[in-house]
């Protein structure tokens, strides 16, 4: 199962909730959840409220790509 980035971000910075209470609320690992609310913080090109018609795949690039250049392996969703 793949992250929902724009869920993640929408429920930490509008609800204030945690990562753990993220984690139990949608399924995903606790540690996946810090972990890229962690890469948001630190990503410069991003920060809440998303820009307008922004894309999971679209944060996931942005965010992955500054903190982890030569390990992102870009996949193609639709495919």
């Amino acid at each position: 199962m793949q992250l929902d980035y724009k869920n993640i971000i929408i429920k930490h910075y509008a609800l204030s909730m945690s990562g753990s209470e993220i984690a139990r609320q949608t399924g995903f690992s606790k540690p996946s959840v810090n972990d890229f609310l962690r890469a948001f913080k630190k990503c410069e090109d991003l920060n809440y409220p998303l820009p307008a018609g922004i894309t999971n795949y679209g944060n996931a690039l942005k965010v992955y790509a500054l903190l982890y250049p030569n390990k992102l392996e870009v996949v193609n969703p639709r495919k």
